[in-house]
C-alpha cells in the first residue's frame, strides 16, 4: 500500500478510535473507556501524532487513579510518557514513567519492560548514558521471554534510539536492523517505513 493511503488509513483509525473513545464515555463506561485510551495511543503514536492521545490517556489515568486500578493504570501511564516524550516534555514523560514503574506488578513482564524502555529515552535525551542504556538492554531481556514480537520490535527501536542519542550510531545501526527484521515480519507498515528512514540516515560500517 502507498505510504499516502496507509497514512490516510492510519488516521482514519485514529479518528474511529477517538469516535468509540467518546461513545463509550458517553455511556458511562469509564473504564472501559480508560482501557480504549491505550488503543488509541497506540494508533496515534504509529501514524506520528502522539498529541491526539493525550487528552484520552490523561482521562483514562484520572478514571484508573480514583478507581483503584493499578494494573491498568500502568499501561496508561506508560503509553502516557510516551506519547509525553515524543512532544518533546522529558520532565512530565519522566514523572509518568516512574508512575508506570510504580503501578506495575512484579509479574507483569510486558510492563516492566515498556516502563525501563521509556525512561531509559529519556535519560538518554539527558546524556543519562549508563541507566539508560542499562534500561533500555533490560528491557530488550524481559521481552524475549515474552511471545510480544511487536513489543520486542518496538523495544529494540527505542534502544537504537538510545545509542543514537548517547552517539553511539555505528552500535545502533545494527539494533536498527533487528527491529525492522521484526517489523517486517508481522508486516507492521509505518514502523517499516520509519526503520527504514532511520538506517538510511545511518553510517554502514
Amino acid at each position: 500500500m502507498p505510504a499516502a493511503r496507509m497514512a490516510a488509513a492510519i488516521s482514519m483509525a485514529a479518528e474511529q478510535a477517538m469516535e468509540q473513545w467518546r461513545a463509550r464515555t458517553q455511556l458511562g463506561q469509564k473504564i472501559d473507556h480508560a482501557w480504549c485510551s491505550q488503543e488509541l495511543a497506540s494508533i496515534a503514536l504509529l501514524a506520528g501524532r502522539p498529541e491526539r492521545a493525550e487528552p484520552a490517556l490523561r482521562a483514562g489515568a484520572d478514571v484508573l487513579e480514583k478507581a483503584g486500578g493499578r494494573s491498568g493504570l500502568s499501561g496508561v501511564a506508560y503509553f502516557l510518557a510516551q506519547v509525553l516524550y515524543r512532544l518533546g516534555r522529558f520532565d512530565e514523560a519522566e514523572e509518568w514513567a516512574e508512575r508506570a514503574e510504580q503501578t506495575t506488578l512484579a509479574e507483569d513482564v510486558v510492563g516492566q519492560a515498556w516502563w525501563r524502555s521509556v525512561r531509559a529515552l529519556v535519560l538518554a535525551s539527558r546524556g543519562e548514558a549508563e541507566e539508560s542504556l542499562r534500561l533500555s538492554a533490560e528491557a530488550i531481556d524481559l521481552l524475549h521471554r515474552t511471545d510480544g514480537v511487536v513489543f520486542i520490535g518496538d523495544a529494540l527501536a527505542a534502544r537504537a534510539e538510545v545509542l543514537q542519542m548517547l552517539g553511539n550510531r555505528d552500535e545502533a545501526r545494527p539494533v536498527l536492523e533487528e527491529a525492522l527484521a521484526v517489523y517486517e515480519r508481522k508486516g507492521i507498515v509505518p514502523s517499516i517505513q520509519r526503520t527504514r528512514a532511520l538506517l538510511a540516515e545511518s553510517p554502514t560500517s
